[in-house]
């Protein structure tokens, strides 16, 4: 008979409780200091004296109530008539929690609240990480923008600069992203084509730079498959971020040295140290050194590559390179186009892929030889796309704090 009246006298508070809930979320929290008013006087008391053994933050859920209360009512003893305990009753009746209610509580309240000092150390570290790669990253900033604007005033007035810049900044710059990437495991990429197509055209200028038909190779190279990379790889100008104009230079300068030999020689060769092939050299383009042979090159070293890192590295999951890098989703158009005769032809698709686009890619630079206008406008659709790829890095991806930094 006590439980029952016990029960049933509980079950109506909670219930209150339970109605002023569902109306606290539908008129906005206007019921909330009724609510606090209307616990269940035992209820309350025998919190307040349970000391530690229970949160102090605020207002009692009905959850909480309920069990406070039944945890009390079952050690209470010497009820008559079956009527629900009165607040003296349970003042003067009740005990404290034991040691496992006590564990038990703080172990729940450790999972809630959060440690303020393990924040403060998390923020005051973030922080630091921010203002040391914001102070780098702001360095490149400028040294990017000087960059492009020295690129941009050697195309369009004073052409000898454009070896001179390349001589210098395609060490510097390579020599960095070593660096980076050997710390995030992502070396392979340097054994990729376009580092070739960057080592070839710094042997050119300083070995043979007036030899027309190494500059054959050379153009075909860096207007072909260099500059077709930026499409494929989605490079971007976004000046802060050492790694992304590291691709830009990477897959651009190449071909902006190749266009100022090409179009404008004897301003190139002005002040460097022999003269570059003449106007006259450029005649009749060989289809052996301008196609044959560029093309010889691309697949020389795919072999070489996967005999190399496929064959005798074997590098282990965890270091990328482009062939993971282009089927790491399953879900892309990439992967299903080289996936569609088996996972068993996967590497030899990709491969065959490659080779069909740097055939296209060469086979274009027959035109870009041949018309200056047209190699003119090819290099400034390719800076278009460089451009729209960095304004929607900074739009569509930094501007929402996505883009971590290079350096991390």
């Amino acid at each position: 008979m006590f439980t029952t009246s016990r029960s049933s006298g509980l079950q109506l508070v909670i219930d209150d409780l339970e109605m002023e809930t569902e109306a606290e979320s539908t008129s906005g929290g206007e019921l909330q200091g009724r609510k606090d008013n209307r616990v269940a006087p035992a209820v309350l008391d025998s919190s307040k004296d349970a000391g530690q053994g229970l949160p102090q933050n605020g207002p009692l859920s009905p959850a909480k109530t309920s069990a406070v209360a039944s945890d009390n009512g079952d050690h209470h003893s010497g009820v008559e008539n079956g009527s629900v305990p009165s607040n003296s009753d349970v003042r003067h009746d009740r005990r404290r929690p034991d040691g496992g209610e006590l564990q038990r509580v703080s172990s729940v309240m450790s999972n809630q609240v959060p440690d303020d000092k393990a924040m403060e150390d998390d923020v005051r570290n973030f922080l630091k990480t921010l203002a040391k790669n914001g102070l780098r990253e702001k360095v490149f900033y400028v040294a990017a923008v000087c960059s492009l604007v020295v690129v941009a005033f050697g195309l369009l007035a004073l052409q000898w600069l454009i070896p001179y810049y390349f001589a210098v900044s395609a060490p510097v710059l390579i020599g960095l992203r070593l660096y980076l990437y050997c710390t995030k495991k992502w070396q392979y990429f340097l054994l990729d084509f376009c580092y070739f197509g960057n080592a070839i055209t710094y042997v050119y200028i300083w070995a043979a730079p007036a030899e027309p038909r190494v500059f054959q190779i050379v153009f075909a190279i860096a207007n072909g498959p260099l500059v077709i990379a930026v499409f494929f790889f989605r490079n971007s100008i976004v000046f802060h971020s050492i790694d992304r104009m590291t691709s830009v230079f990477i897959h651009s300068l190449p071909a902006y040295v190749t266009y100022g030999v090409r179009w404008y020689s004897p301003q190139i060769s002005v002040n460097w140290y022999t003269p570059f092939p003449a106007e006259t050299e450029f005649q009749d383009p060989s289809f052996i050194w301008l196609l044959a042979v560029p093309l010889a090159c691309y697949v020389g070293h795919a072999l070489l590559y996967a005999v190399v890192v496929n064959g005798i590295l074997r590098p282990s999951p965890e270091y990328w390179n482009s062939y993971r890098f282009f089927t790491a989703k399953k879900n892309s158009v990439w992967y299903k186009v080289l996936n569609m005769f088996g996972p068993k032809f996967l590497y030899f698709n990709y491969n065959i892929l490659n080779v069909l686009i740097c055939l296209a890619s060469m086979l274009l630079c027959q035109v870009w030889y041949r018309w200056f206008i047209a190699h003119a406008v090819f290099l400034a659709v390719a800076f278009v796309i460089k451009a729209w790829n960095g304004a929607t890095f900074y739009m569509d991806v930094f501007r929402l704090g996505k883009g971590g930094s290079d350096w991390d």
